[in-house]
């Protein structure tokens, strides 16, 4: 510990020293990196921390355009409270693993900010967030189904 210190300590912050960080950070799968000194603190978030912030901003915004949805023109079933949509192409999962408890039952209550699913898309698991405070009232998708960007997923009220 006491190498890398020094080494940080005695760095150059320059466009090139940064971009070789930033590379190291995307280069192991990082989620991210902080480092502080006296003179600098420079924060590089990783590929895997920005696209769950891209897919939870896009969630939020695609929800925010519509709270009440009919799940298509040949199904007349109007879905009541806020309605929860899959922010990609991808395929639901409903716990983090095959053993594992799902993230959310019918009938349990949420916050905003609480994973309620999970969506697999090109072998990255995307964890989707509530937008909501609420209970969830429908669970639209069942374990491994594939989903299409924009489908609802389920219901909080």
């Amino acid at each position: 510990m006491k190498e890398v210190e020094e080494k940080v300590s005695n760095m150059e912050f320059n466009i090139d020293n940064i971009r070789a960080l930033m590379a190291g950070v995307d280069q192991h799968g990082l989620s991210g990196l902080e480092i502080k000194t006296k003179e600098f603190e420079i924060k590089i978030e990783g590929r895997a921390a920005v696209q769950t912030a891209v897919l939870q901003s896009a969630s939020a915004a695609m929800q925010a355009a519509q709270p009440s949805v009919q799940a298509s023109d040949t199904d007349t079933t109007a879905f009541q409270g806020s309605v929860v949509k899959s922010p990609i192409v991808g395929t639901f999962y409903s716990a983090a693993g095959p053993d594992k408890e799902p993230f959310v039952k019918i009938g349990q209550q949420v916050h905003k900010g609480d994973t309620l699913f999970i969506i697999e898309s090109m072998k990255l698991m995307n964890e989707v967030a509530s937008e909501y405070d609420g209970v969830v009232t429908e669970i639209l998708c069942k374990n491994g189904d594939g989903v299409e960007y924009g489908q609802p997923i389920l219901c909080i009220e």
